[in-house]
């Protein structure tokens, strides 16, 4: 993921700067920075949340092969 979220934060700053520039659309472009960086951030939790589970799932592996 660290790798993508270098393109993210490009695609976030050319953006910000369309924006800080006056483009005409730039509401809508700061609209999609929002937007990018919200789906950014759930997409972190869930990766956060998926590697919780994997952790958990291989300490119950363990703990299993020790009673068997």
């Amino acid at each position: 993921m660290q790798g993508r979220w270098r393109r993210c934060e490009t695609i976030c700053a050319v953006g910000q700067d369309l924006v800080n520039q006056g483009h005409s659309s730039r509401a809508e472009i700061g609209s999609r920075i929002k937007s990018l960086m919200d789906k950014w951030n759930k997409l972190q939790d869930a990766a956060g949340s998926r590697k919780t589970r994997l952790e958990d799932a291989i300490e119950a592996q363990q703990v299993s092969q020790c009673f068997n």
